[in-house]
């Protein structure tokens, strides 16, 4: 699932060629891999759409857009993703799982994920005049830790990133808001129930102001943590790319700050 870099044409020239390339390549790893012609690999695109906040053409609301056309894709409703498969084989997809393109799952953590989303007792139940998850969980996050190669890949990361790889014993610890409110957040790793994204999250945020849309998610979704499932992350190997992510972050914060006190009034009333 992806969208093509911004740019100030609605079309670029060779994108045709990707494209295609994409879809032989997901019909090769079909044949190789899928049993008795199913579709078990796809390919999932969208144009780009004109942006006025931005100036460009971009995949409408980045990452969250594509979440949100993925959801209502899974949910069988009209999408603008363009699909390379059994669309109607989706259908019976409830979960997604949201990596960075850095991102590394420990075996067995997704499963581990996708059983603690179908525990009955963490199913989400769904208000649907407030539209927030009430009891259960729409998302749930595992432990995060930093990959062993990127904390030693500098002197910049070694000293900031603090200890890499994965440590069964010294970060095996609770998330202060998960051990207060039974609730904890979301920062952008983890398992999504489609159908709480699209009934929670589906056309409530204004396009273009939204940044940092993981912790509103996480919010309005009524966020889990899991401390048991371990996913791992690389960390900046220089201050600038640090940085940038740090104001990137800070940016978002500020601009989720009109939401504070909405997202605050729907978890105090639960």
């Amino acid at each position: 699932l992806g969208d093509f870099k911004d740019s100030d044409a609605e079309h670029m020239d060779g994108e045709d060629g990707i494209i295609a390339l994409a879809k032989k390549q997901t019909a090769e790893l079909n044949a190789q891999y899928a049993k008795d012609g199913e579709t078990i690999f796809y390919f999932l695109h969208r144009r780009r759409t004109y942006s006025a906040a931005s100036g460009k053409y971009m995949g409408h609301e980045r990452k969250r857009g594509a979440l949100l056309e993925l959801a209502k894709l899974l949910l069988d409703r009209e999408s603008a993703l363009h699909v390379t498969g059994d669309r109607d084989f989706l259908a019976a997809t409830k979960y997604i799982i949201t990596l960075d393109s850095d991102t590394r799952i420990y075996p067995g953590a997704a499963g581990e994920l996708i059983a603690a989303m179908l525990h009955p007792l963490n199913r989400a139940k769904i208000d649907p005049k407030r539209r927030v998850v009430v009891s259960g969980y729409g998302v749930i996050q595992p432990r995060i830790t930093t990959e062993l190669a990127s904390a030693a890949a500098t002197d910049f990361s070694l000293i900031f990133s603090g200890g890499g790889g994965s440590d069964p014993y010294g970060t095996v610890c609770g998330e202060l808001y998960m051990d207060a409110f039974d609730c904890g957040g979301f920062a952008g790793k983890g398992i999504i129930d489609a159908h709480a994204l699209l009934e929670c999250t589906g056309g409530r945020f204004p396009d273009g102001r939204i940044l940092s849309h993981d912790a509103l998610e996480g919010a309005f979704l009524r966020g889990g943590y899991m401390g048991d499932a371990e996913f791992v992350d690389s960390f900046p190997a220089k201050p600038l790319s640090y940085y940038k992510r740090l104001h990137r972050w800070v940016r978002g914060d500020w601009q989720n700050a009109p939401w504070l006190f909405a997202a605050g009034r729907a978890l105090r009333d639960i």
